[in-house]
């Protein structure tokens, strides 16, 4: 990702370097890159809004500077583009040509609901859509070393008694690898040491803060790893979690107003109900 960086840190400088001077509304860019042996060139135009700049379409031409498509939002009110990220060129799917990505906003500062990302090859046709979600806060990471960058989403669930977001416990949901030609569900059993990496982190979150957290962080954070045990399907670290956290978060419970523990019991008392829970009941 270190394109991204270094093309927030060039916006960064530009507007630091202009401070006490009146703020450009909008910045061309463009891009040239290759596909197939051919020269293109990707261009957008940068607004400005509130305290950041985004884009709302991009543009694809050909060498001769002709325009080949133009790619916008493909749900209303999305933003292609946040808090000063660029849409920029990498190789996502590892074929060694470069694809380009965008980071979506929809508007707000909630990144489940509102962070989306897009990944968009360049062909003599016009834009190809790789991957497009305009939720659920995707990451891109190269998983298994392949070369080739999958990328995972992310879903959450909160108790009935616990209304505020802050307190809802967030876990990846799905993973989607490419083989070269579009991005696809993938089995997340191929990715078990990703998964059990994030298990451990997880784990040593909770143990490290549980013992000056609120009630509601703590059942939050604890619940966090049952959910991501379940996505994984790892039944013997969800019984051992379980074993280890229930009279804890017992407790947590509790002491929160309105608290429900009968609730929390029903769901995730067992790998089984957590499973069905998430897979029958909620998608």
């Amino acid at each position: 990702m270190r394109a991204t960086a270094v093309l927030v840190l060039l916006l960064a400088s530009f507007v630091l370097a202009n401070a006490g001077e009146e703020i450009p509304e909008s910045i061309e860019v463009d891009f040239a890159c290759t596909y197939g042996g051919q020269d293109y060139t990707v261009k957008t135009t940068l607004n400005y809004q509130y305290w950041y700049y985004y884009c709302e379409s991009i543009f694809l031409y050909n060498s001769d500077g002709a325009l080949i498509d133009e790619y916008t939002s493909p749900e209303p009110d999305i933003f292609l583009g946040i808090y000063g990220q660029q849409p920029y060129l990498e190789d996502f799917t590892g074929n060694g040509e470069t694809e380009v990505i965008i980071f979506t906003n929809g508007g707000g500062n909630d990144p489940l609901i509102n962070l989306g990302l897009l990944v968009l090859r360049p062909t003599p046709a016009g834009f190809e859509e790789l991957y497009a979600s305009m939720f659920s806060a995707p990451l891109a990471e190269d998983l298994d070393d392949d070369g080739v960058m999958e990328i995972y989403t992310f879903s959450a669930w909160q108790p009935s008694f616990s209304l505020a977001r802050v307190y809802r416990s967030s876990f990846i949901w799905d993973v989607w690898d490419s083989k070269g030609d579009e991005y696809s569900s993938a089995d997340t059993a191929d990715y078990e040491a990703f998964f059990r990496e994030e298990i451990e982190t997880r784990k040593s979150f909770y143990e490290e803060r549980s013992w000056e957290i609120l009630p509601e962080e703590q059942l939050r954070d604890g619940l966090a790893v049952l959910l991501l045990a379940t996505v994984a399907g790892f039944t013997e670290e969800y019984e051992s979690w379980w074993s280890e956290i229930e009279a804890d978060l017992k407790q947590a419970v509790s002491e929160i107003e309105n608290g429900d523990w009968s609730e929390i019991e029903d769901i995730f008392a067992t790998p089984e109900l957590c499973h069905s829970f998430l897979y029958d009941e909620l998608w």
